[in-house]
């Protein structure tokens, strides 16, 4: 028998075999469903709580070849919903901290942005570093580069000016552009 109830004192005891039927996964969602749901609501807002709870019952069936509950299922049910919710809060708990972080980052760079003199050092200071990325281009590349973004050349006029084909210059901004793109995200 795939579910056996057993009396023990008012306390509902089952035992599972192994790869338990869907009529006994069925009878084990009637039985536990609402409890685990009050348990969850203890730790959760409604939606995330009913989220919780047919995750649960999710993993139990997915499960269903490989558990194999010799003792209170009741128990085991309860510990498998009380750790997602944990696990649910903890998560909950790191995009916040994430997300407070970005915040005091970004009120952080606002004022330096809105006092002159931060904002005077940062510009010169990013112009520099930008200044030296382009340095790293091949030469060629550099000048199509600083033609195309700097001095705002149209594609074809670079390339009549550098006498190459209008492909040839689109080549080279991209592969500029790449590099470029690569050591800005470093910022």
């Amino acid at each position: 028998m795939a579910l056996s109830p057993q009396s023990n004192d008012q306390v509902k005891v089952v035992v599972l075999s192994k790869s338990f039927s869907k009529d006994t996964f069925e009878t084990i969602f009637k039985l536990y469903h609402a409890e685990l749901l009050v348990i969850a609501k203890a730790y959760l807002i409604v939606e995330d709580a009913e989220e919780i709870v047919q995750n649960v019952f999710i993993k139990l069936w997915e499960n269903r070849k490989t558990i194999n509950v010799h003792t209170d299922l009741n128990g085991f049910l309860i510990r498998m919903t009380r750790n997602a919710c944990l696990d649910h809060l903890r998560k909950l708990k790191r995009i916040k901290t994430r997300d407070r972080t970005l915040v005091l980052e970004q009120k952080a760079n606002y004022r330096a942005l809105a006092d002159e003199a931060s904002f005077a050092i940062i510009e010169r200071e990013l112009s520099e570093y930008i200044s030296k990325v382009i340095a790293m281009l091949p030469p060629k590349r550099q000048v199509v580069f600083v033609k195309s973004r700097v001095n705002g050349l149209a594609n074809k006029q670079i390339a009549e000016d550098l006498n190459i084909s209008v492909n040839t210059v689109e080549n080279h901004l991209t592969q500029a552009v790449k590099h470029m793109r690569s050591y800005l995200q470093k910022l």
